[in-house]
């Protein structure tokens, strides 16, 4: 496979791995099953052509969200039907506990309990659009475009700030590592969360959109 443009989503999946490229035949889902080395095109059973942002896993099942709502997959990518119930253009994803969360570009945060069978807004959550999600033990992170980062310890029911971010900071990525929380942002660099302060620090000197960590490093895109 020869991918000619951007590369929207990264999800692992047991041994399977999946992304989306724009290219020749337009947008489209890819999977690996050996470690990236080779690709073939996954996404039979799509009803339109549209770009995909971001991928979560949950048991067996593999979501899809895309510019017009979320596709899910039941084997590993290899056919996929239309989540019904949601069809805001969704940025971001994370699988939660039981939970599927669904982060939107300006309608807010979702969450299903059933698989993508139905779908419900989190209202205790405000900012219109979420960037991205990041689930660590208990805790689950969502990064904003203007409201930092927020965090939640009951599966998305309340929400409480972590403050002292940049004013208007869109906060693009979020890893954990070293049992440290990590935040890219937009044109303002890498910050990390320290714990007992109870405040950001600006770390290094990179300018990150992604952020991925290993059980070494810390991966900046």
């Amino acid at each position: 496979m020869d991918v000619k443009a951007f590369l929207f989503g990264l999800s692992a999946f047991f041994t399977t791995s999946l992304f989306t490229a724009s290219g020749d035949d337009g947008y489209a889902i890819y999977r690996s099953n050996d470690g990236a080395s080779t690709w073939v095109r996954s996404d039979g059973g799509r009803e339109c052509q549209v770009r995909t942002n971001a991928f979560a896993t949950l048991g067996d099942a593999v979501f899809a969200g895309t510019d017009s709502g979320i596709l899910v997959s039941e084997d590993r990518g290899s056919r996929w039907r239309t989540s019904p119930g949601l069809n805001p253009r969704v940025i971001s994803m994370a699988a939660h506990e039981k939970f599927v969360f669904a982060g939107s570009d300006g309608d807010g945060l979702f969450r299903s309990a059933d698989g993508g069978a139905t779908w419900e807004k989190c209202a205790a959550f405000l900012p219109p659009k979420v960037r991205c999600l990041l689930s660590v033990n208990e805790r689950l992170f969502a990064g904003t475009d203007t409201n930092g980062v927020l965090m939640s310890l009951d599966s998305g029911k309340r929400w409480s700030s972590l403050p002292g971010l940049p004013e208007s900071a869109q906060v693009f990525a979020l890893t954990h590592f070293n049992d440290r929380l990590f935040a890219g942002l937009y044109t303002k660099g890498l910050y990390a969360w320290d714990e007992t302060l109870l405040k950001w620090e600006r770390v290094g000197t990179v300018k990150p959109l992604v952020l991925v960590s290993t059980d070494k490093s810390i991966i900046a895109g």
